[in-house]
């Protein structure tokens, strides 16, 4: 009887497609759909004393950061800063940002899309002395709508 094992997952890959641009992603925070606010408390005149909780039926976006180790990502920083000003003048201009997530095997896990990414920010290299290998540029991308 032959047995087969299986090796445990040991790392995931996780890259970032903005605007036909590819890039590893060092750390990233998760594309979130949730409702905007809390639910609104209504108390009604009909003399029961209890609250009715009314469901906010808007549903929102979080915005996503991407950390990139600078080294790595040149070209997708330097492309990223363009698309930054371009998005400035014309928000109109922005497309999908898609994140894949990988096996050690190179198959895929995940891929998630979120809806015209709009690039609100973009952080320099952040590092301290210590660990200056490791420092990360940050884009913080403002979502709307989300596809799996």
């Amino acid at each position: 009887m032959a047995t087969t094992t299986e090796t445990a997952q040991t790392v995931t890959l996780v890259l970032a497609k903005l605007q036909g641009l590819t890039a590893t992603i060092e750390k990233h925070t998760p594309l979130v759909r949730k409702r905007r606010n809390k639910p609104l408390k209504n108390t009604p005149g009909d003399g029961s004393n209890t609250i009715q909780h009314v469901q906010d039926p808007v549903v929102d976006y979080e915005e996503v950061t991407l950390e990139l180790h600078p080294g790595k990502s040149q070209v997708f920083l330097a492309a990223a800063e363009a698309m930054f000003a371009q998005q400035m003048l014309d928000p109109s201009k922005a497309t999908q940002l898609t994140l894949y997530s990988l096996s050690d095997s190179g198959a895929p896990l995940d891929q998630r899309t979120g809806h015209l990414a709009v690039i609100q920010e973009m952080h320099t290299p952040e590092g301290d002395t210590n660990t200056h290998a490791l420092a990360t540029a940050k884009i913080v991308v403002d979502i709307v709508g989300i596809t799996q």
